[in-house]
């Protein structure tokens, strides 16, 4: 069995041969939508004429847009091409591709129709039932990007790049290499102009959704790394994220209150008992005393002082400590009358 080698020459010639023969080559398409500056040349009287909704633009010639200008063409088989502001396009004849000299556009292909290509001064795309969209840049290079389904990119002397929906490359003028990188989709389908600027849906609406539900997916569980870039109104407004998906950040955990500290209540101290006044023998005097606690006393005191020795109770004001232990301990001021009689005979006045 014989295997032929693939080469890039072959690449770069394979793109026409995607189309199959029953295709319907794109040479007329109506205007279904025609904004602000929107001019149709003649290729070969170069008569200039404003573009009129309902009519029909012919290849080869060329459709211009001035600034925030756009158009939306519909070819008999449904394929839809959208242009941009400040582009300029046209379709080649004998073929279903678009040749792109600069600006931008969307181009969306029916399943089973042939697909397109899209041709610029820097590389080629190839699509076949798709959504992409294609710009060229300020140095003379392209932008793709692929909204749903799959397709190629071929920059010129170099090799082809396969693209898939959310996937997007920048090809400059001697690349023969370009970088692939990703895009949100839903970013896109909400913001950019070429897809939300028109008055009726895509066709490949639906598909566009089930791309977006799939990527959703995977950036939340991590699988897509996405990065922003300044790709111009036309293609898309980047988030205000910058593409770039922020992993979730841990909360904070929960402070626990502190306990807080029970006062202890103070002991009550206990009243201590005061010790009881007691009655005591006029001062200057030594012996002892004996008597009844509530009654007028019975006994007797002696003592070596000059004051007079008495028997029984007395109403004066004790004036001296006793030195003797008293027997009994009055609660109260005797109010009984004296009935004894001194005794003694009182040697001092």
């Amino acid at each position: 069995m014989i295997r032929h080698r693939f080469s890039p020459l072959f690449a770069l010639c394979a793109l026409t041969l995607t189309v199959p023969a029953f295709s319907a080559d794109l040479e007329r398409a109506t205007i279904t939508e025609a904004f602000n500056s929107v001019t149709v040349i003649d290729r070969a009287t170069k008569a200039k004429s404003q573009a009129k909704v309902n009519g029909e633009f012919l290849a080869p010639n060329i459709m211009r847009t001035g600034s925030n200008s756009r158009a939306e063409l519909v070819a008999p088989d449904n394929t839809v091409t959208r242009i941009g502001s400040d582009t300029l396009f046209s379709f080649i004849q004998n073929s279903r591709e678009l040749d792109l000299e600069k600006g931008s556009l969307l181009f969306h292909a029916p399943s089973g129709k042939g697909g397109g290509t899209v041709r610029t001064p820097a590389a080629s795309a190839a699509v076949l039932g798709t959504t992409i969209i294609v710009s060229t840049t300020r140095k003379g290079g392209v932008k793709v990007l692929m909204i749903e389904g799959k397709g190629r990119v071929t920059p010129k002397n170099g090799k082809k790049i396969i693209i898939r929906a959310g996937e997007m490359v920048i090809i400059e003028p001697g690349d023969t290499e370009g970088k692939v990188s990703n895009f949100r989709i839903r970013e896109q389908s909400e913001n950019a102009n070429l897809i939300k600027k028109f008055k009726r849906p895509l066709p490949s609406k639906s598909r566009i959704d089930q791309a977006i539900n799939k990527q959703e997916k995977e950036i939340t569980n991590g699988d897509s790394e996405l990065m922003g870039r300044d790709l111009g109104t036309d293609l898309l407004i980047p988030p205000p994220s910058g593409f770039q998906q922020q992993p979730p950040q841990p909360k904070p955990p929960t402070p626990k209150p502190e306990p807080r500290a029970q006062p202890k209540a103070s002991p009550t101290p206990n009243p201590k008992a005061s010790p009881r006044p007691f009655f005591a023998p006029p001062g200057g005097t030594t012996g002892s005393t004996t008597g009844g606690a509530d009654s007028g006393s019975t006994g007797s005191t002696s003592g070596t002082s000059g004051n007079p020795t008495t028997t029984g109770s007395t109403t004066g004001t004790p004036t001296g400590i006793p030195t003797g232990t008293p027997t009994g301990v009055p609660t109260g001021i005797p109010t009984g009358v004296p009935t004894g009689i001194p005794t003694g005979t009182s040697t001092g006045l």
